[in-house]
């Protein structure tokens, strides 16, 4: 059982229940289509039925209704859907207004994920009572086939996201406070960002007999998003941390509590609210549907390495909307958050002294020295320990630790005179690395995959010419 199936991206095919039966929807030339199967070369294809779904179903009453969101998908566009979102979000949660614009672009982007084959992934981090795992139910009630879960295993994932075809849904994790400690999951996590990566494992039989053991391969990919109540370790999650843009929440006063909405209890009016999450998540679908074979044009962005890989998809997915200059500084915002912790790290602080000292032609930089460094910074000396150093901003450093981030982030190579013990780093390298430590810029558009807007199959209205748009935080290069 799978929850869709896109196959060559001619046709697409979305599970849904009618009636509480399972069908696959196909939209075609604006002819809706339900089906109780797909039948490939070598194997059958069945929706789930509703007690098999681990992601929250798309439920229709009758082929009359998804007919009646058909109608009103084709007046949608990706500006006007944005524009519904963002209402939603303002009303359940009370954050600044970059985020909100982010977590509207990308409760839209998971509808396209599948198209666009990178991602980045949000963290919401707060306090009790800070509003953080709402967040995440607002993406359970408007994201694409979210599965919603604390404690999510590296089995689950497998499960979830299966074996068949990438981008069956999203995750989203409540609570990851000691995500660093789960390694395996953070292993999943760190690959699962790009599109086509795959984990293999020994798939047991019921029986548990030798003979009946094989291996399957299961994919990773999809948008994820998180809730915690502190920023993941900056060594132990390094890995997983750059993938994240994070949202900050704290105590607020939204228009209304998500969680009551949900649970409306009768009341009319959080009937009518939770109708309408209903409906729009209907509707996201059926536009998904309608559009999902329309071509994505490339885009140039000034943009280099992961932070073009976080942010370059969903400006890909808007570009030539009224909303992309908004979207473009909320990203912009965030990376700039995203490099100032990076350059409060201690990577940031010798790569400092690394950069000045090569610079002045010294290439082989004995420990000792840059020991000397970490030892100048305000802390005290650690009882019992002479090779370690407790710093007031970084905490505890060790020389190994010293030694370890220049071998692992700087390329150094170990070597010795017979007396002391130096590293030796390669110029070119440490030079390259300067925008991995320098502060962040607005991003900006580069012209001529902007300025397209004459590609085929482009989607619907919203493509719309990019030219001549410009802002303080975005603009548009010849």
């Amino acid at each position: 059982m799978i929850c869709k199936y896109g196959g060559n991206e001619s046709v697409l095919y979305e599970a849904i229940l009618v009636n509480n039966t399972p069908y696959f929807l196909n939209i075609v030339s604006e002819e809706v289509s339900l089906i109780e199967s797909i039948e490939l070369d070598d194997i059958l294809l069945f929706p789930p039925s509703k007690t098999n779904y681990l992601s929250k179903e798309y439920s229709f009453t009758s082929l009359d209704e998804i007919k009646t969101y058909a109608k009103r998908a084709n007046k949608e566009n990706m500006y006007s859907l944005y524009k519904k979102i963002k209402k939603v979000w303002k009303k359940y949660l009370d954050i600044d207004v970059d985020s909100i614009v982010l977590c509207s672009a990308d409760t839209l982007f998971t509808y396209f994920q599948d198209r666009l084959g990178m991602t980045h992934y949000l963290l919401f981090v707060g306090d009790n009572s800070s509003g953080k795992s709402n967040g995440l139910r607002i993406f359970l009630n408007l994201g694409y086939r979210p599965m919603f879960d604390t404690s999510i295993t590296p089995a689950n994932i497998y499960n979830f996201l299966g074996q068949f075809e990438e981008g069956q849904g999203i995750i989203l994790e409540d609570e990851i406070d000691n995500i660093e400690d789960q390694e395996e999951k953070m292993r999943i996590y760190k690959g699962g960002y790009v599109s086509g990566t795959q984990v293999t494992r020994i798939y047991e039989s019921p029986d548990n007999s030798k003979s009946a053991k094989r291996q399957q391969r299961y994919f990773t990919y999809c948008f994820k998003a998180f809730s915690s109540e502190k920023y993941p370790s900056f060594y132990k999650a390094k890995g997983f941390n750059e993938r994240l843009l994070t949202i900050n929440c704290s105590p607020g006063n939204p228009q209304y509590d998500i969680t009551e909405i949900l649970n409306d209890s009768g009341d009319t009016n959080y009937k009518k609210l939770h109708n309408e999450l209903i409906d729009l998540r209907k509707l996201l679908l059926i536009f998904r549907i309608q559009n999902y074979n329309k071509a994505i044009p490339d885009i140039r962005i000034s943009l280099r390495n992961r932070e073009k890989q976080l942010c370059k998809p969903i400006l890909r997915l808007f570009q030539g909307t009224d909303c992309l200059n908004e979207i473009s500084r909320s990203l912009s915002k965030f990376l700039l958050e995203k490099k100032n912790k990076k350059l409060n790290s201690l990577d940031s602080y010798l790569y400092s002294i690394i950069l000045d000292l090569t610079n002045s032609g010294n290439l082989e930089i004995s420990n000792e020295t840059l020991w000397n460094f970490v030892l100048s910074l305000p802390g005290s000396t650690v009882l019992n320990k002479p090779q370690s150093y407790h710093t007031e901003e970084f905490g505890t450093i060790s020389k190994g630790i010293v030694t370890k981030i220049c071998e692992d982030k700087f390329g150094a190579t170990r070597s010795h005179d017979g007396q002391k013990r130096y590293l030796v780093f390669n110029k070119k390298t440490i030079e390259n690395l300067k925008d991995n430590y320098s502060s962040s810029r607005n991003i900006v558009i580069l012209g001529d995959a902007a300025s397209n807007t004459n590609t085929a199959n482009t989607f619907n209205t919203f493509w719309k010419g990019v030219e001549g748009k410009s802002s303080s935080n975005i603009g548009i290069k010849d």
